[in-house]
């Protein structure tokens, strides 16, 4: 690859970054306080944690 084809492709390269980092917005971030019951009454992550809780058991036994 020649050096221009390197340059312009820096070039390139360098446009797309600050195109991407231009457009990123922070994430709107509440306080922990605010997450406090979000999953309340709801079965599917009920059901999510029952697994987990079930699948650590079962390691803590298999490593003993």
């Amino acid at each position: 690859m020649s050096t221009k084809m390197m340059e312009r492709k820096i070039a390139e390269l360098q446009q797309r970054v600050e195109k991407l980092e231009g457009g990123a917005k922070p994430a709107n971030k509440g306080t922990w306080r605010e997450a406090i019951g979000f999953a309340k009454d709801d079965d599917l992550f009920c059901e999510a944690m029952r697994i987990g809780a079930e699948l650590r058991q079962k390691a803590s036994r298999a490593g003993r």
